[in-house]
């Protein structure tokens, strides 16, 4: 190994509530050691079956269950929307971007939080949520872009499928952001989201536990004629990866569900 990674990611992914009720989607460990420096959070929410009159989005959050976390992180209430309510017998697709959020926090080892959704308002059917937050022993400084590189996949699994490795160049010292982009590569089923996330591993550096959310989420669309969404604003999750020249850098996909179209995810790695 040729170090450890100064940024962590972990997420929980699932079915959310339907009412206007808290639900907690998951529940994570942090690792052992720290202190660890909680300095963001992010969230977002598809629907598999949108209905033309209802909104779906609200707030996501994190309570603590065991371990010190200070500040005390609530109340800790962010914004996760992806569409409002359409008139008419279709919905086009939306898509949900990253709502991804700066925060404060200092984290024991082993400490357990709870994350959690709740809608403004209730739906007829189950959203899918995607929460998470990203944290190191300290926080990561926004660097230009030296280099950057990509790797780039189309598939329809769920499970964890292979996007590809990155060899960062010889000159390589330090992995400064990320960015994962979604899309579909092919004509959308209705009634069929796409949520997932990114995992990278090495044997050059140990990076896990680094989970990282697509910079996109798409809904559903429902009716005969359902139109293209937006990709959306491309940002790089900054991240601060201490590494040595010519690394290399597996990637993984995960999505929430098997898809009948392909989609496709390209992930790029900005480095110095």
């Amino acid at each position: 190994m040729n170090g450890i990674s100064n940024t962590h990611a972990m997420l929980v992914n699932g079915p959310g509530p339907i009412t206007v009720a808290r639900t907690v989607i998951g529940q994570i460990t942090l690792p052992a050691g720290g202190p660890w420096k909680i300095h963001n959070v992010f969230a977002q929410v598809v629907s598999s079956s949108p209905v033309v009159a209802q909104m779906v989005g609200g707030s996501y959050g994190l309570q603590t269950v065991s371990g010190d976390i200070s500040p005390n992180p609530s109340p800790s209430t962010f914004p996760a929307y992806e569409q409002g309510s359409s008139l008419g017998a279709f919905t086009n697709s939306p898509v949900c971007p990253l709502n991804l959020f700066e925060v404060d926090w200092t984290a024991a080892g082993k400490s357990v939080i709870d994350l959690y959704a709740e809608l403004d308002i209730a739906v007829t059917n189950v959203p899918e949520w995607l929460i998470g937050i990203i944290f190191g022993l300290s926080r990561p400084a926004v660097r230009p872009i030296r280099f950057c590189d990509h790797v780039q996949m189309t598939g329809l699994l769920a499970p964890a499928t292979a996007v590809g490795t990155i060899t960062l160049s010889q000159n390589a010292t330090r992995i400064t952001g990320v960015c994962a982009i979604g899309s579909f590569a092919g004509v959308r089923t209705t009634v069929e989201e796409m949520l997932g996330f990114v995992t990278l591993t090495s044997d050059d550096v140990q990076l896990p536990p680094l989970q990282l959310p697509m910079n996109n989420a798409f809904g559903a669309g429902v009716g005969a004629a359902i139109n293209a969404p937006d990709i959306g604003a491309i940002n790089f999750i900054p991240v601060d990866i201490p590494v040595k020249g010519g690394a290399r850098i597996n990637i993984t996909r995960t999505l929430n569900i098997a898809l009948t179209v392909a989609a496709n995810c390209t992930v790029y790695i900005a480095y110095e």
